[in-house]
């Protein structure tokens, strides 16, 4: 077990682990020193130096080896973001965006998906974009939600759906991206009255089944009940 005095809000925010004797963990938001990052080596935790920056948290971490691993670190008032990557000795800046991140997939060093805030509380809309190893691209863009859930899913003809769940009161959307377009998909409860946080594909078929709550209008607080979606 690690524990550290992190500041700020505490607590660890996100961890990866590339190999059965390697791990990373990076601590909470601090206002005043920035993340920092913690690495095992399968006997011992350290802290490596790591280019965060005041005000800034890692929202998400990832890896396909232990000399790749990938920490996406969002500002708290401005609504840009950043990816630091460490090549196996040091931690440097890989990708910065005007817009938060909230929803990442590294399937492989060549093919990194990063999914943004929604924009809907008036920050700028990050939309999809997506690394093939030599070039970032916007493949599509949306004011969906305050974000992609943690959870995605893939719709087996190459698109994806993104669960949005709304906040404090805000809309939630379930978000499919196919051909470089984001469109809101319809749902049975309206979305001022649901909110999904996560969604996962049928094996062997195109249907979804997303999870979430009901609650009365526009009072996520209220009236709740558990709610199970499909879509075929």
């Amino acid at each position: 077990m690690k524990t550290v005095n992190t500041g700020g809000t505490g607590g660890f925010s996100a961890v990866v682990a590339p190999g059965k004797t390697t791990g990373w963990a990076f601590d909470g938001y601090d206002a005043s020193s920035g993340p920092a990052a913690w690495k095992w080596s399968g006997a011992s935790w350290t802290k490596v130096a790591f280019p965060g920056k005041a005000d800034e948290a890692v929202v998400a971490a990832a890896a396909t080896s232990p000399s790749d691993v990938w920490a996406f670190d969002n500002k708290s008032f401005d609504a840009s973001s950043r990816i630091i990557r460490w090549n196996g000795t040091k931690w440097s800046v890989f990708k910065s965006f005007t817009g938060g991140i909230d929803c990442v997939s590294v399937l492989t060093d060549k093919d990194v998906w990063v999914f943004g805030l929604g924009g809907s509380t008036g920050m700028p809309s990050l939309g999809v974009w997506h690394d093939n190893g030599h070039t970032w691209s916007k493949l599509a863009g949306g004011q969906f939600g305050l974000g992609a859930g943690q959870q995605l899913s893939t719709d087996a003809t190459g698109g994806l759906w993104l669960p949005m769940p709304g906040v404090g009161g805000q809309q939630s959307f379930v978000v499919h991206y196919s051909a470089g377009k984001l469109t809101k998909a319809i749902l049975p409860i309206p979305a001022t009255k649901v909110v999904v946080n996560s969604i996962a594909r049928v094996p062997g078929t195109v249907d979804q089944i997303a999870g979430g709550l009901q609650h009365a209008a526009n009072l996520p607080g209220d009236n709740v009940v558990g709610v199970v979606l499909e879509y075929s």
